[in-house]
């Protein structure tokens, strides 16, 4: 129903490319990127779609720092200064060296890439793993008491605190949507949290998460 509502009473916003220099052919795999995302793709489709962006995006930079050369060029000839030095503060930049460093479970300091990488691998393989036990797990019986149920309060504050411009899930509901209906999105989160709450099961896409080291 919310999902209707959104798409009768608003346009659909359109994503506009920050990167003067990005070609338009460039600007559609990142959309297509983000689509996928939202879809919930593959990592190894995500992966091989953002190296074709990065070499895509290197391409129209180097195109884009060769007509800019061009046109210092053709200020040079016609001694437009002021045109030459504002272009050469465009493409300038001051050399920042980065220096890489990392401590691993060793509690030594690593410098090399590789190393490194090595080190937030384990890192990373430590941090997914599964380490879930069921015989850890807590059985609740009858005469357990339970704890009292989900406040709308709660719901509010929780709302509140969201952050804003996040990237949709597979409802595309923006969290703005919820944030503007008022209490009317408050009942229905309210409603599903309660009865996911009473009965402890849990709708499909919430147990479903996907895991994409960077």
């Amino acid at each position: 129903f919310i999902k209707d509502s959104v798409s009768k009473s608003q346009p659909k916003i359109t994503a506009t490319k920050h990167k003067h220099w990005m070609s338009d052919s460039t600007w559609e795999l990142v959309e297509q990127r983000r689509k996928l995302k939202i879809k919930g793709a593959d990592a190894r489709e995500l992966n091989s779609l953002s190296s074709k962006i990065q070499a895509a995006c290197r391409k129209d930079k180097n195109l884009a720092l060769q007509n800019i050369c061009e046109e210092l060029e053709y200020n040079a000839q016609r001694f437009e200064t002021k045109d030459l030095y504002m272009k050469i503060r465009t493409i300038t930049r001051q050399f920042k060296p980065k220096n890489w460093a990392i401590e691993n479970s060793a509690g030594n300091c690593v410098t090399e890439i590789k190393e490194i990488v090595e080190v937030w691998r384990k890192y990373c393989v430590t941090l997914f793993a599964d380490t879930y036990d069921a015989s850890d797990h807590i059985s609740i019986t009858a005469d357990s008491e339970r704890e009292p149920g989900i406040l709308r309060d709660e719901i509010r504050a929780a709302i509140k605190h969201l952050q804003q411009d996040k990237a949709v899930g597979t409802d595309e509901i923006p969290i703005e949507v919820i944030r503007d209906i008022g209490e009317f999105g408050v009942d229905i989160l309210h409603i599903i949290c309660s009865q996911i709450w009473d009965t402890g099961d849990t709708y499909a896409s919430l147990t479903f998460g996907k895991l994409s080291t960077l």
